[in-house]
């Protein structure tokens, strides 16, 4: 019993962040506040520090995939980017996917060190210091 309400109690603060992510999405707020992550449901991470966002890939996600091998940036510092637009493509010993941006976004930054070591990201991929993906600014 003890568990299943541990889990219900999860599920329902999911659904939650969710209709908050939604919610701030539409509305043009914050979606996140500085210094905490916010955990997309397909997989990715995304912070803000001071208007600058990083987005990267979460433990799970990072699991499914398997080792990462490529990494293809499809847009270059100050490129402006529509919401749901692929901003980058992965690829693993198991599959080709893409990250979307999550809102029209000005790229700043990508990080370069995964292009020569992708599987840096396999070893932690909640570490935000050195396995984002890559930095934008929102597009307002």
């Amino acid at each position: 019993m003890f568990v299943l309400s541990r889990s219900v109690r999860y599920i329902s603060k999911l659904n939650i962040l969710q209709k908050q992510i939604n919610l701030n999405k539409f509305n043009g707020g914050s979606l996140i506040c500085k210094r905490y992550k916010t955990y997309l449901p397909n997989n990715e991470w995304l912070s803000e520090e001071n208007g600058v966002y990083k987005i990267g890939i979460d433990k799970e996600g990072a699991e499914k995939m398997g080792e990462l091998v490529y990494i293809d940036y499809n847009s270059n510092s100050e490129d402006v980017v529509s919401e749901d637009e692929d901003i980058v493509f992965l690829e693993s010993v198991k599959a080709v996917d893409s990250i979307k941006a999550p809102f029209d976004c000005i790229i700043l930054e990508n990080n370069e060190a995964l292009v020569d070591n992708p599987s840096i990201i396999n070893n932690d991929s909640e570490c935000e210091e050195t396995c984002w993906i890559i930095k934008f600014k929102r597009n307002d």
